[in-house]
């Protein structure tokens, strides 16, 4: 039985919303969004704010994270089981060494990047568009924190 790619997508999603309102409620300023260590944004409009965070972050991160790791770990790992562990584990490690803006958050962006990566492991054994269905799962939940961003903000 197979599950459909768009079940995976919005699970991946919701896992990655519920990850964020759990990395809320322990966040010592109540907003996982708000992080000083990104101050950068301040100094972006909101359209480059959104190319920044729904595209282009979503489309280099799977690249580096993912389908690189994905790739790399593919040529030195033959043991399909042995494999999965690795890459998910660097995967998800590196993902959240890049997102290091408070302790809370490197939780938070461990459990997402195995989620991305989790995804982009099933789309890839499926023979699917692993690449494309990650960005997605990626650029709709930035999608959504930029749209919560811009309401705190204003």
């Amino acid at each position: 039985m197979s599950i459909n790619k768009w079940i995976i997508v919005t699970l991946g999603f919701l896992v990655m919303l519920l990850l964020l309102v759990i990395t809320t409620l322990f966040t010592s300023n109540g907003n996982a969004l708000n992080n000083p260590n990104v101050s950068y944004l301040d100094n972006l409009s909101i359209l480059e704010t959104f190319i920044e965070s729904v595209i282009a972050a979503p489309v280099l991160e799977t690249l580096i994270f993912q389908m690189f790791i994905y790739w790399s770990i593919s040529k030195l790992i033959s043991s399909k089981k042995f494999f999965l562990v690795i890459y998910l584990i660097s995967s998800s490690l590196l993902f959240a060494i890049s997102h290091y803006y408070s302790i809370s958050y490197v939780f938070y962006a461990i459990c997402c990047g195995l989620v991305l990566s989790y995804s982009y492991f099933i789309f890839k054994e499926r023979e699917e568009n692993a690449f494309v269905f990650t960005v997605l799962i990626h650029s709709i939940f930035n999608f959504i924190l930029f749209v919560i961003g811009v309401f705190i903000n204003n």
